[in-house]
């Protein structure tokens, strides 16, 4: 599998998940689909045709479902509802032989994502916080986002944080007050900044956390660019990266991810695929990754 090199990893902040990581990405392609063909006789097999733009859903599994948990560098857990409320569009590049490239994405306007911190260290960055898309979030794939906006509800009443999205950062404003712009490094340094006022840490952290979570769902590029082989095989595999000092107690020195093709379910259209992650590190990125995505409606 072909991972993508981040090269605009200025506003990563979750560096490790130490438990389950559970989610749904759901793509559907925007074009219509057949109807029932009565007796007409099926038609022969055709090779897989991937589509240069697609919707996607990015929600929480059906069922029981185990809470997205990252540990944020020195700060404590975050957990992520994302409930099947973040939605929007991503565009392809799809060359000759279906190499495909992930060009851009737009998260809508509606889109919602709840975060709850928890932190022994910083009590200050502990409770709940909403995040609502109130404009279109577009950004190219290797790049920060370059436009929209998002509120943040704080809890017990405490007001509203306005992020407006940039060419160069962000604009931050707490119940309408003063207008405070920030570029994407100084925004992400916020978060362990002593100067920094308590709502713009909890800016910054709900900003790192939006994208922790499209990390996974930019690659979704990678599970396209496998899948007539995936669909061929049953399942994909590839080795993850060595730990070059001693990594933490109970980890596999090499950890590996694979993919495995679990055929179409139910009243879903597409396929479905587990993506699952063993001691899955990360060097680049010094992330860790245990746990289970799945694939849904491919």
């Amino acid at each position: 599998m072909r991972r993508f090199n981040d090269k605009a990893s200025s506003w990563r902040m979750l560096l490790m998940i130490p438990v389950a990581v559970m989610a749904v990405l759901s793509i559907v392609a925007t074009g219509g689909s057949s109807g029932d063909g009565g007796d007409i006789p099926d038609p022969p097999d055709i090779p897989p045709v991937i589509q240069p733009s697609y919707n996607f859903e990015l929600g929480s599994l059906q069922g029981p479902t185990i809470p997205l948990t990252a540990t944020v560098g020195s700060i404590g857990t975050v957990t992520v509802d994302l409930g099947n409320t973040l939605l929007g569009t991503i565009n392809l590049n799809v060359s000759a032989t279906n190499e495909v490239t992930l060009v851009s994405y737009t998260t809508d306007v509606g889109s919602t994502m709840n975060i709850t911190a928890v932190s022994e260290i910083d009590p200050a960055l502990s409770g709940s916080v909403t995040l609502n898309v109130t404009k279109a979030i577009n950004a190219n794939v290797f790049d920060p986002p370059n436009s929209g906006a998002f509120e943040i509800e704080l809890p017990d009443a405490l007001g509203t944080i306005t992020v407006s999205i940039t060419s160069t950062g962000v604009e931050l404003s707490l119940n309408g007050g003063p207008i405070i712009p920030y570029t994407w490094d100084e925004f992400t340094d916020l978060l362990e900044s002593e100067s920094a006022q308590e709502w713009e840490r909890v800016a910054s952290l709900v900003g790192g956390t939006l994208e922790f979570v499209y990390e996974f769902f930019i690659q979704a590029a990678d599970v396209l660019d496998d899948l007539e082989f995936i669909a061929e095989t049953g399942s994909a595999e590839a080795a993850c990266d060595m730990f070059t000092l001693p990594g933490p107690e109970g980890v596999l020195p090499e950890g590996m991810e694979s993919i495995t093709w679990l055929g179409a379910g139910g009243d879903i259209d597409g396929s479905i695929f587990d993506w699952q992650f063993t001691d899955c590190w990360f060097e680049e990125g010094e992330e860790l990754y245990r746990g289970l995505i799945q694939l849904v409606n491919y």
